[in-house]
Parts: C-alpha cells; sequence; structure tokens
C-alpha cells in the first residue's frame, strides 16, 4: 500500500494538515490492475492516435480529508494512459454548456459484440469504446498534493504523452508558494462556511426563544463581521466562492 508522512502547518492560529512523500507501489500499471485502479473524476487533457491509442491525464491516487467538516484534497499524478494496437476505436463524445472538457466517469471492461475485449471510456460527454486486450498507464511524476482534483498548470506543464517516469521530479518554490496560497485560502473559505452555520444556528435559537434579544445581536453582529473579513480577503484574490451563499 502507498504510505505518506504527515505533518502539520501552522497558519496564523489555524492548523492546516498537510500531506507529504507519497510513495507510489509501482510507476507502471496494466490492465492486470484493473480491478484495483480507479479513473473517477480524472481529467483527458489530449489524445494521440498511432500505432496505440494515447491519452494524458491526472489520475487521482488518493483523496484526503483531515476531518469530517473540512474540504478534500487530492494527490494527483500526471498519466499517459495506452491501450495496445486497438483494432478499432470510436468517440462519441458532444459537449453541453456544462462540461466543455472531458472527464472520466469510470472505465469499463467489457466484451462486445465480436466476442472481444472492450475498454469503454465513460465520460460525461459521452463514451469512448477501444478494442483491444490490453492497456498500460505510465506515472510520469510522482504525486502531488492538490486542492483541486487537477495538478494547477503551473505545476503540470503542457501536454505530454511520454512513457517514461520522471521519478526525481521536485515542484519548484514557485509552485510550492502558490499551493500554499491556495491551501491557506480554502482554510478560509472552510472556516467562513462554519461561521455562517454558526450563524444560522443563532438565528434558530432565537426564534426558540432560547437566547436573549442583546446577546442575539451581539453574537450575530460579531459572526457576520468575521464572514466579511474573510469574503474580503477572498475576494483579494481572486478567489470568491461565495456566491451562493447568502451573507
Amino acid at each position: 500500500m502507498p504510505s505518506h508522512r504527515q505533518c502539520v502547518t501552522v497558519v496564523g492560529k489555524q492548523k492546516i494538515l498537510t500531506l507529504e512523500d507519497y510513495q507510489l507501489d509501482k510507476w507502471i500499471w496494466t490492465d492486470a490492475d484493473f480491478e484495483t485502479l480507479g479513473w473517477h473524476d480524472s481529467l483527458i487533457y489530449a489524445f494521440k492516435i498511432d500505432q496505440d491509442l494515447f491519452f494524458d491525464i491526472d489520475y487521482i491516487f488518493k483523496w484526503v480529508q483531515p476531518n469530517q467538516d473540512n474540504w478534500f484534497s487530492f494527490w494527483v499524478a500526471p498519466c499517459t494512459l495506452v491501450f495496445k494496437t486497438p483494432v478499432r476505436f470510436s468517440f462519441n463524445l458532444e459537449s453541453n454548456e456544462f462540461y466543455n472538457y472531458i472527464e472520466i466517469a469510470d472505465l469499463h471492461r467489457q466484451i462486445n459484440q465480436n466476442g472481444k475485449t472492450e475498454w469503454r471510456i465513460e465520460t460525461h460527454i459521452g463514451d469512448i469504446l477501444i478494442e483491444t486486450e490490453n492497456f498500460k498507464q505510465i506515472v510520469r511524476r510522482p504525486p502531488t498534493l492538490q486542492t483541486g482534483q487537477q495538478i494547477i498548470s503551473e505545476e503540470r506543464g503542457e501536454v505530454s504523452f511520454v512513457t517514461s517516469s520522471d521519478k526525481n521530479f521536485i515542484e519548484t518554490e514557485q509552485v510550492k508558494q502558490i499551493k500554499e496560497k491556495l491551501f491557506v485560502l480554502r482554510q478560509k473559505e472552510t472556516n467562513a462556511k462554519h461561521l455562517q452555520k454558526e450563524l444560522s444556528d443563532l438565528f434558530d435559537k432565537r426564534i426558540k426563544g432560547e437566547i436573549e434579544i442583546k446577546e442575539y445581536i451581539l453574537d450575530k453582529r460579531r459572526l457576520e463581521r468575521q464572514i466579511q473579513e474573510i469574503k474580503k480577503e477572498l475576494e483579494q484574490d481572486d478567489l470568491e466562492h461565495f456566491s451562493d451563499t447568502n451573507f
């Protein structure tokens, strides 16, 4: 099983759980590993048709949730998924107003009407069918921790179909700073949501007569002030995520 080392980053008075040094079981996975792999939410950046069929994807190795009240982060690596010498393949994809990108929902192994092994890449905008026996997936770089399910563009770089692994890859200082900032902002967003929940609970207590009006007003002002302070910080960083929240 993969292992990792836990560490805690302290920002102000907030402790943010992060993880470092995720260890892969192996760098090349094949159809023999199919039952242990899962491609849900993996993004397809590009594909290449050659003797083999290549896909450049972000593969999510692990979802991480520090606690039940907190956000997920993800161990993600750029991978090249290769279907070997396909007999035939078809792409039935159509973008819509919600999806103008290709995100994998699942990968299925099935037997087609010709009695041959067929792989069906189920996506949010349609299916890709590939008739072949074998595939392999090359992990191009070690997984790194992300705030989202994709590798940030500053770290990922250009589209690639290479079938070798850069096992000594290290994030640049610039990328580390960007990601540290993203994790801090994500924690602030979580704090604001918790404060919003406190505000809602406070209102319920007042309706039920469980709190005096003066105490209610003072607590309400305090919570609203704290929420607005966090909201301003997020807006200043162009990462304001509260469009659906009533402040």
